[in-house]
């Protein structure tokens, strides 16, 4: 389907980038550094039980780095769509693998972004195990919209349990943090009734995601939208720019999803 060759070339875009992110940090890897890891250290890490000797081998720069690496570049094949046959399969599981490692190995700093990447990876991975299957392929793409759907919407809910949530202090209080915090949010959100319209917003938008599956592509196309500013907003203020990059790339999938319900249906417009 389209949408697979879509949600796989924006998904190879999220490996990439973050990758290149991480290999920006490579004085951290080293002695003195966040990240830095001796042999001891790397026997204490959790997976250790596990070819304990590989383990340690791998976590140690500059083998972790050329590992990271390694994921750059099969991110830069699913960029491309390149694999083809099994060698696609192999990539995405490969990336997967990896990815597991590098978020085992610095347990720090990783994001709900990596465990979306790694969700969208596995359901690319086990659609490519039937590239001929119309219904394989059909699944994931299902798979990946309503993965996507429930989580905007579980979040939204969450939210709306939270009274810090509903009277805009929570938004105040972590763009004005030093850790997530920006000068010129910390300033709107100082403003009670800004604070207060942002998050209802956030909440109504995200508890209402499911109907970015029922109003055909261009109500699906308006929900994805919001969400690439939403989340382009997160990483300009809070720092957090993989979002946009890792749930960007299942936006086709949702868009392709809307617009079956539409032929299924026929009540709204399908573009």
């Amino acid at each position: 389907m389209n949408a697979i060759h879509w949600v796989t070339c924006l998904v190879g875009l999220a490996v990439v980038l973050s990758s290149l992110e991480l290999l920006s940090l490579r004085r951290e890897y080293l002695p003195g550094g966040f990240y830095y890891c001796d042999r001891e250290l790397a026997r204490l890490t959790p997976p250790r039980a596990f070819l304990p000797g590989v383990w340690t081998v791998a976590s140690l720069y500059p083998v972790f780095y050329a590992i990271i690496g390694l994921r750059m570049l099969l991110g830069a094949l699913l960029l491309v769509d390149a694999p083809t046959g099994w060698g696609k399969p192999a990539v995405l599981f490969a990336t997967v693998a990896i990815s597991l490692f590098i978020g085992s190995r610095l347990e720090f700093g990783m994001s709900a972004a990596d465990t979306m990447s790694g969700v969208v990876l596995t359901g690319l991975g086990i659609a490519a195990l039937a590239p001929s299957s119309a219904l394989a392929q059909q699944s994931a793409v299902w798979f990946l919209a309503l993965q996507t759907t429930f989580a905007y919407t579980a979040a939204g809910v969450t939210k709306l349990y939270i009274p810090a949530w509903r009277d805009g202090t929570y938004l105040a209080t972590a763009l004005g943090s030093g850790t997530y915090g920006h000068p010129l949010a910390a300033r709107l959100m100082g403003h009670r009734a800004i604070a207060l319209a942002a998050s209802w917003t956030v909440i109504v938008w995200e508890c209402s995601f499911p109907l970015a599956l029922l109003l055909g592509a261009p109500g699906a196309i308006v929900y994805c939208a919001i969400a690439a500013l939403f989340h382009a907003s997160i990483g300009l203020f809070m720092g957090l720019k993989m979002f946009v990059f890792v749930f960007g790339s299942t936006y086709p999938a949702i868009i392709a999803c809307a617009i079956q319900v539409h032929q299924l249906t026929g009540i709204w417009p399908a573009k």
